[in-house]
């Protein structure tokens, strides 16, 4: 985005902002806009209602008013990152919100464009957008997915930030650690003594700051894609099929480009340290005779497969209730006799390679399977 024709550029990330309270919020994004053009601030002791979001739009606009405005349109762009944890916020907050970023209506000299960054509302099995923050970006402003700083970007924003403090080795080795994820970088860089080199694992772990960027990292990628992200690291047959959640994966460095591997290592080392330990719990296990059967070994059809036969042991599962655990809304797409019989068959085959006899899994012709506690 650093290449967009706007020369006029604000980068404000939600999680570093000084006070998270929704009128504060909405200071911030007005005193960007009023900051492009050289003007003072606002203060909250300046707005004549500090509780009523909409008196800081109307501060903001009288600011504006009375000074001499240019001669031709300037346009301005914002960068929102990490703004899904406004989505509790109230309506007022988003109208108000709506108000200054479509300024133009009031001041036409102002044209102001926004783009989300790793927003956890886009979900990559729907292109439509859902309530809340992303419905508003999506139905007002130009929304999609900003790639990752490059290298050389993020090295220039660390020299305009810490000058010579650090060599350029020991930047470039933090950016290989964080994968180029900026909040990641700069919580890393911010922990480190001034010339020193990169401290041990466990000292990074340690410190609480990181251990929140991390938090917040993964928090912000949403449920859809985290799964994705367990199943790529645990399951070397895995493959994150869909465009869209691949796409969205790759442009912010979560996986490398035509691989399954995570892209941002200090990430993985979190995950592999707090992530992995509460997910693989009693759930992920399923026992069958006298076997264990770990689920993160199977494909993602055969683990939804076995989970719904496992939930009604010694029961009839319907073909519909396969279908429908396996393909979800797209079943009646995807449903057949056939594709059910080889899901039925691959599981089976699971099984004999784990020492288990295939006739756990029963069929009862023209009514569905049972999964057999013993046999």
């Amino acid at each position: 985005f650093l290449e967009h024709k706007s020369t006029k550029i604000h980068y404000l990330n939600y999680i570093n902002l000084p006070n998270s309270e929704e009128n504060y919020v909405l200071l911030e994004v007005m005193n960007a806009i009023l900051k492009s053009f050289g003007y003072m601030p606002l203060q909250m002791d300046q707005i004549d209602d500090p509780y009523a979001a909409f008196s800081i739009f109307k501060a903001g606009v009288n600011m504006f008013k009375s000074q001499k405005m240019p001669n031709k349109q300037d346009e301005i762009f914002i960068v929102f990152d990490e703004f899904h944890r406004c989505k509790n916020y109230s309506n007022s907050f988003f109208f108000t919100l709506d108000k200054i970023l479509s300024i133009q209506a009031t001041i036409p000299e102002i044209i102001v464009t926004s783009a989300l960054i790793s927003d956890e509302y886009l979900n990559p099995y729907h292109t439509k957008a859902y309530e809340g923050m992303n419905k508003l970006f999506s139905h007002f402003f130009n929304f999609f997915i900003i790639p990752a700083y490059s290298e050389e970007e993020l090295l220039k924003l660390a020299l305009s930030k810490y000058g010579d403090r650090y060599s350029h080795e020991l930047l470039l080795e933090i950016y290989a650690y964080t994968g180029g994820n900026p909040a990641l970088f700069f919580a890393l860089s911010d922990s480190i003594e001034a010339g020193v080199k990169m401290p041990s694992e466990q000292s990074i772990f340690e410190n609480y700051e990181i251990e929140w960027k991390l938090h917040e990292s993964w928090e912000s990628i949403g449920e859809i894609n985290q799964t994705a992200v367990l199943n790529s690291l645990l399951k070397k047959r895995y493959s994150i099929s869909n465009r869209l959640q691949r796409q969205f994966l790759e442009d912010t460095k979560i996986i490398l480009p035509h691989s399954n591997k995570i892209g941002i290592p200090v990430l993985e080392k979190y995950i592999q340290r707090t992530i992995l330990p509460e997910r693989q719990t009693h759930e992920d296990y399923i026992q069958i005779g006298v076997q264990t059967i770990d689920l993160h070994e199977l494909t993602p059809s055969l683990d939804k497969l076995l989970r719904v036969l496992a939930a009604h042991k010694d029961r009839v599962v319907t073909r519909d209730d396969i279908a429908s655990a396996i393909w979800g809304d797209k079943h009646l797409d995807k449903y057949s006799d056939y594709a059910i019989d080889k899901q039925i068959s691959k599981l089976r085959k699971f099984l004999v390679e784990k020492g288990l006899s295939s006739k756990y899994i029963e069929t009862k012709k023209g009514k569905g399977y049972i999964l057999r506690t013993s046999i």
